[in-house]
């Protein structure tokens, strides 16, 4: 199983220091994702301004999923990119 590390970056900045374990990249990012939807709702103040910041162990690339909605998709839905650099 590989670690997956779940940060917050933007409005507020917090990184996971133990990550967690998933069998699959996917299934990572579904987590990831549910995490965005379930902040988005019990915190509104991190819509818009804050992303959940995905990233393997080991890896370069860190995936940012935005909390709340996002100009190209649905209101409530999760946006998802991939950022140009590691996040710290």
């Amino acid at each position: 199983m590989k670690r997956f590390f779940l940060g917050l970056r933007g409005g507020s900045n917090i990184d996971d220091p133990f990550g967690l374990r998933f069998e699959t990249e996917l299934q990572a990012f579904h987590a990831a994702e549910n995490l965005a939807r379930e902040l988005s709702e019990a915190r509104p103040s991190l819509q818009g301004n804050t992303w959940i910041a995905l990233t393997q162990e080991g890896s370069d690339s860190t995936y940012c999923i935005a909390v709340g909605s996002h100009p190209v998709g649905r209101p409530g839905t999760a946006a998802a990119l991939m950022c140009a650099s590691p996040m710290p």
